[in-house]
């Protein structure tokens, strides 16, 4: 034998003590036999244990030194062990989230510390319970049934995830993300379980906010009276590019109608119409380089807006549209594109237009109101240096008698029919006023008194022989005419005026139905 362990060492002391204490309690031969057998023992002892010391101890200690080296890296890797576990704690409750640990038999192993306060209870309370008996389920029977239904998905290798409301420690309603996930073996078997919730309590109040102004915004943006539309870039283009020399009409045509409402299509006559089908130069119908100046003020200058006048087929009226578009940027100020605002404005700019009308023309006759007449007359007055002007005054005769014998409709009609026959035979030579009354005023900016005398006399005739015909009646009436020329000593134009009222009245007192030339 060249090793001898402790053990061996032992049972060889134990032997010799037995053969021994036997000696000592029997007599005779056994005894003397017992102690020659142990002195046997105790030399083989020796010659073995001196072998041993002498051949193998350096051996026995090199194997000594290396069993406790590798017991020393043991204890490193138990102590290196024990404080990635500490790490690992520490992160575990220093997560913002719930973290809970679930054994397969559905009891809670580990919770963190932000579940802990969530629930108001230290872990130490958790740890053992059943997840379905954990105090933040209790509230809702529905939301019990629903985590059973989640972890036992789990156990059997799916992830779950869902949003739920959960009461916290002080009753307070709390929006959580749940994610229910397997921790899997070596061997692709289940063994744990871990649970996870998010607090978005704050997110989803956000949320309900957000959809509660988008909702508000959708009914705004539909209900609108006004015309709204998002011309919008598959992708955004960013500025430099733009002021690097881009073509901004290869810009505008990759524009798409991405959303518009009813009342836009309303405005230019396509209701019911995809508006994708439509560039917006199609949809104001203007030219290519009306179109590129509204993209390049709302490119370059972040928004474009004015009146756009279009004639509509398919409404067979002329649309004068007020149209807005801002530029749309991106938070790095990249263009994306553009939103846009139309009012349809037609009835607004006719009712204008009347309004100017009006405001310069008899509303019964539709020749120049008596303030418009005087502002035209005034300027040929400053413009009648060089050159000859002529002012003629008419009156239709006995006008009171018609409307105290056919009313005063059928006067209107006489009135209209004088007013159309005066404006046609003057036509382009001049310009008609209502002056008052039965009364009209005629300017010939550039006539002599002559020719003035005798387009009235043509007038006179033609009226003469006018036959006006109402439901019930046909009339004729003459006027009675002074013509005076405008003498470059008149201060104003009423000097000429009246003394062509003046020659008026000679004709009236001369029989009327004639024209009289001032002196």
């Amino acid at each position: 034998m060249k090793n001898i362990s402790k053990s061996q060492l032992q049972l060889y002391l134990l032997l010799i003590v037995l053969l021994l204490a036997l000696s000592s309690m029997m007599g005779g031969v056994f005894s003397i036999l017992s102690l020659i057998i142990a002195v046997i023992l105790v030399w083989g002892f020796q010659e073995k244990y001196h072998k041993i010391t002498e051949k193998d101890l350096k051996e026995q200690l090199v194997d000594e030194v290396k069993r406790l080296n590798a017991c020393e890296a043991h204890f490193e890797d138990v102590i290196e062990y024990s404080s990635d576990i500490g790490h690992f704690r520490a992160v575990f409750d220093e997560a913002t989230q719930f973290i809970a640990v679930i054994s397969l038999e559905g009891t809670l192993l580990y919770a963190n510390k932000a579940l802990c306060d969530f629930a108001g209870i230290d872990e130490s309370t958790l740890v053992g319970k059943s997840y379905w008996e954990l105090p933040w389920l209790k509230h809702s029977e529905e939301l019990q049934n629903r985590m059973v239904f989640s972890f036992e998905q789990a156990f059997h290798g799916g992830t779950v995830r869902f949003e739920a409301t959960f009461m916290d420690s002080k009753q307070g309603v709390n929006e959580i993300d749940f994610v229910v996930k397997p921790v899997m073996s070596g061997n692709g078997e289940v063994e744990l379980l871990i649970a996870m919730g998010y607090n978005i309590t704050d997110l989803v109040h956000t949320r309900e906010a957000l959809t509660e102004r988008e909702r508000q915004m959708n009914a705004l943006f539909e209900s609108a009276m006004d015309g709204h539309f998002f011309y919008m870039l598959p992708e955004a283009i960013p500025q430099s590019i733009l002021e690097d020399g881009e073509d901004i009409y290869g810009v505008a045509r990759h524009h798409v109608f991405t959303r518009w409402n009813e009342t836009l299509l309303e405005h230019f006559g396509i209701k019911g119409q995809d508006l994708k089908k439509f560039n917006m130069s199609q949809l104001l119908k203007m030219g290519d380089e009306a179109f590129i100046q509204i993209c390049e003020d709302v490119v370059f200058n972040g928004k474009f807006h004015n009146v756009v006048e279009m004639y509509s087929p398919e409404l067979d009226m002329n649309r004068v549209i007020q149209l807005s578009v801002i530029a749309i940027r991106n938070l790095n100020g990249d263009y994306t594109g553009s939103f846009g605002v139309t009012r349809d404005i037609s009835a607004q700019r006719e009712y204008e237009q009347k309004l100017e009308y009006f405001a310069h023309k008899d509303p019964l006759t539709g020749l120049n109101n008596r303030r418009s007449f005087f502002a035209k007359a005034r300027d040929v007055m400053n413009q009648t240096e060089g050159y000859s002007a002529v002012v003629l005054m008419a009156d239709i005769d006995r006008f009171k008698l018609v409307n105290d014998t056919y009313g005063h409709s059928t006067g209107d009609m006489v009135l209209k029919a004088v007013a159309a026959e005066i404006e046609l035979n003057v036509g382009s030579s001049g310009f008609v006023g209502r002056y008052g009354g039965e009364e009209f005023s005629v300017v010939f900016p550039s006539m002599t008194q002559k020719e003035a005398y005798e387009l009235a006399e043509k007038l006179r005739m033609n009226l003469e022989n006018l036959e006006i015909k109402t439901k019930e009646h046909t009339l004729r009436v003459t006027i009675s005419m002074g013509v005076a020329k405008i003498k470059e000593s008149d201060e104003t134009i009423e000097a000429a005026i009246s003394r062509a009222d003046s020659a008026l009245y000679h004709a009236k007192d001369n029989g009327r139905n004639r024209v009289e030339i001032a002196e």
